[in-house]
């Protein structure tokens, strides 16, 4: 006679886990929830919530871990995967502005294990208690010949409740300028993990292998449970525009889903630190920057939206939780819709360790970055094309700058249009003091194999060179024209005399005198005599002395005025 358990599923011992399931559920629960566990729903009282809303709104999500799932199994570490899971889900509702209310859960298997199943579940208690939320109930499906032996699958379904004046992301009040801030992740969290694992595999890593950069196993690391931003977020929704969940498609796909209109954000790559996970991940697995950003969320777990004159205050709660965030970027406006709404700048950091920078944010001058790409009309964002005539490289299109030169002109009318180029006017200490006269300058970085000659043409830009070779962008040759012109600004160098004793500015465009300091004597040589005389007029005919000669010998060029 064929029975129930002859296919392969055990009743008693389904009964004898819901039993022992029963009290581990029954701590997540309040005084809402009025069902029993086992009954065939859950139910939850709303009444008493509901009057702490104008226009309550339910709010709902599902999700599940994905592949870290067959990492956990074949290390056999399921106490921290229910984290995960409750993580997955209360974080989107999160991205909504909701108060999560409470979970359900699916677990699915093959045969059933007493104890895995005992050590999800505790986990998932632990994910819904640190959520402050109820787990009312949840389906164990047992499926022979649906899955493999000790494998298992999970999904969670979480519900939760917003105001609905309060719903985010408020793209109505997003703006150019606003802050874009990124919230610590706890590693890779519950996203990437298919190419985790086809890296391990052709690294032929095992799990339990210990890592390079601490006494913790792979598996260890890379089962660390994805961070919760329940008791983080709830208190300054009221200060935030909009939060995006870096999950699957990392900052570049993510952030884009709570933008809408014109704006983009410009983020600084180098305004936060990679955890070393990541940095390991893109050097043994050769993968390059931007799959990395993605893929992964590469340490920010988090992107809120915030007003400039509210960032004291998150800042303030955040230092007071002891948890750490960044300001990775701002929101930027585009002419149009831009088809790439996420922009990874080359300058961040060059502006942030350098006098340039120090200048920029005491407003004595100004930057603004336009990106080409969100003047490209097709989906792919695309600047540039193979040349006519055939050859290595791509051109950059004359439409897709024009557009974006067009932009810039119709707003600075006045602006003095700079190509950066190898075959342009080499640029000289003169040209940028003249650049400084100069109310507004706008530079055109080029790539690949430069720009269609038609845009030169028809905007005849002042073309610029720094040297003769060959960089991959035009940006480089940008920093060093910003910097050479910048700090020849009033109020950027503490001592503006010492610029104009700079070579190129000495004594009519020559190279400066060699400087010493203290010691008067180091190893076996001496500072000049000359110089500790105390004889000015001497002091300064030495200088020019030296100038010539350091001149004659190193740049004789510039003696003839050849350097044009």
């Amino acid at each position: 006679m064929n029975t129930y358990a002859k296919s392969g599923i055990d009743l008693k011992l389904y009964n004898e886990l819901i039993k022992k399931v029963k009290p581990i559920i029954e701590k997540t629960k309040g005084e809402e929830v009025i069902s029993e566990v086992g009954s065939f729903s859950a139910l939850f009282d709303f009444s008493s919530l509901s009057k702490k809303y104008d226009h309550p709104v339910l709010v709902s999500s599902t999700d599940g871990v994905g592949t870290k799932l067959l990492i956990a199994q074949e290390v056999n570490k399921h106490d921290t995967i229910g984290i995960d899971l409750v993580a997955m889900c209360v974080n989107d509702l999160l991205a909504q502005g909701a108060t999560p209310l409470f979970f359900l859960d699916y677990f699915a298997t093959g045969v059933l294990n007493k104890n895995v199943l005992l050590s999800v579940i505790q986990g998932i208690a632990e994910g819904c208690k640190e959520s402050k939320i109820a787990l009312v109930g949840g389906e164990t499906a047992e499926m022979p010949g649906m899955y493999g032996n000790n494998h298992y699958d999970l999904a969670g379904f979480v519900v939760g409740v917003v105001d609905r004046k309060q719903i985010l992301p408020n793209c109505s009040i997003m703006k150019a300028g606003d802050c874009v801030v990124g919230l610590e992740s706890n590693g890779i969290h519950s996203n990437g993990f298919s190419l985790v694992r086809h890296i391990f595999k052709s690294l032929g890593i095992n799990y339990n292998d210990i890592s390079p950069w601490n006494n913790k196993s792979w598996g260890e690391i890379l089962l660390k449970p994805t961070k919760i931003y329940v008791d983080s977020l709830l208190p300054i929704m009221p200060k935030v525009k909009g939060i995006a969940h870096i999950t699957g498609g990392g900052l570049i796909d993510n952030i884009p889903r709570i933008l809408s209109g014109n704006l983009f954000v410009d983020i600084n790559i180098n305004s936060w630190k990679w955890p070393d996970i990541f940095l390991w991940l893109k050097e043994e697995g050769k993968i390059e920057k931007r799959e990395m950003l993605k893929t992964f969320n590469c340490g920010i777990g988090i992107v809120l939206i915030v007003d400039p004159d509210n960032m004291k205050d998150v800042e303030s709660h955040f230092q007071k939780r002891g948890e750490k965030i960044e300001i990775i970027g701002k929101l930027d406006e585009a002419c149009q819709p831009p088809l790439d709404r996420v922009v990874f700048k080359m300058f961040p950091g060059f502006l942030n360790y350098s006098l340039a920078g120090k200048a920029l944010e005491k407003k004595i001058w100004n930057l603004e970055i336009v990106n080409i790409r969100s003047f490209a009309k097709d989906k792919h964002s695309t600047v540039d094309d193979v040349p006519y005539g055939g050859g290595a490289g791509m051109v950059m299109r004359p439409d897709v700058i024009g557009n974006a030169v067009d932009n810039v002109l119709s707003a600075h009318k006045n602006t003095r249009f700079i190509y950066m180029t190898p075959s342009g006017t080499k640029f000289n200490q003169r040209i940028a003091k003249e650049l400084t006269e100069i109310p507004h300058v706008t530079i055109l970085c080029g790539r690949f194999e430069g720009v269609d000659q038609r845009v030169i043409d028809v905007y005849t830009p002042y073309e610029l060179s720094i040297g003769d070779y060959i960089l991959s962008g035009g940006e480089p040759a940008a920093m060093v024209v910003l910097d050479a012109c910048i700090r020849l600004l009033p109020g950027v160098v503490n001592n503006f005399d010492s610029v104009a004793e700079e070579s190129f500015s000495y004594s009519g465009g020559i190279l400066e005198y060699p400087q010493y300091t203290r010691p008067e004597q180091w190893s076996r040589y001496k500072v000049p005599e000359v110089l500790l005389s105390g004889n000015h007029r001497k002091i300064s005919d030495w200088r020019r002395e030296q100038s010539y000669v350091r001149t004659k010998e190193r740049r004789p060029e510039l003696l003839n005025g050849d350097d044009k």
